[in-house]
């Protein structure tokens, strides 16, 4: 799947509304730096520029960068946007009030997310989340690749329709991830996904939510 082309193609993919997970902590964040690893077309990332953080977005998709930018244009709200694989980017230590990593973290192998995860803990502050979205092992997909072909590193394939790994995660791969942080919010889930550009039909995904806060 060319994903740089549907961004092209789309009005917008994802829509404008921020993930209302995000919503209901955003007073809890502290005023500061937040970091948003694989934004897309920037949901997440606007509202929290848009409330005077200091936004960092990035995305591997070059169109999807594009239409972040554009539109904190048109609202006039300061951002910063780059084209990067999240898996390259460097955190300074210590210094986010905020990471988000929504529904990116999956399109990595296993060994590469260890590793996202490991500069996410270290680049937050004392006191700042971590919000984190990724397919579960309950999604379709997984059983459906498991019986296609071969895993490349535990629960990771080679996706040829959609150009990329894809990782599902387990429950306690999450937990244990993060057992040092304050559990804000947790959920296990299987979720509808109505029909969006590049998947022009409904479907359903196993999703894992995370909210931490760094003590």
């Amino acid at each position: 799947m060319d994903w740089d082309q549907v961004y092209r193609d789309a009005e917008t993919v994802w829509g404008e509304k921020p993930d209302w997970q995000l919503t209901q902590i955003a007073p809890l964040i502290a005023q500061g730096r937040v970091l948003d690893l694989g934004m897309g077309e920037g949901r997440n990332a606007i509202i929290f520029a848009a409330s005077g953080h200091e936004v960092k977005g990035i995305d591997i998709s070059p169109p999807a960068v594009e239409k972040c930018r554009e539109r904190a244009l048109n609202l006039n709200i300061p951002i910063e946007v780059a084209v990067d694989n999240l898996v390259n980017v460097l955190i300074e230590p210590n210094s986010q009030s905020l990471i988000i990593c929504a529904m990116a973290l999956q399109f990595v192998k296993k060994s590469e997310s260890i590793a996202v995860i490991s500069r996410i803990k270290t680049g937050l502050q004392s006191g700042g989340f971590i919000y984190l979205t990724v397919f579960s092992i309950d999604d379709p997909m997984f059983a459906r690749l498991k019986q296609q072909t071969s895993e490349v590193e535990p629960y990771t394939f080679y996706n040829e329709r959609m150009g990329s790994y894809v990782h599902f995660f387990e429950k306690d791969e999450i937990l244990s991830a993060f057992d040092d942080f304050k559990l804000y919010y947790f959920a296990q889930t299987l979720e509808l996904d109505s029909a969006h550009p590049g998947v022009p039909h409904e479907h359903y995904h196993g999703i894992l939510t995370y909210i931490g806060r760094k003590p």
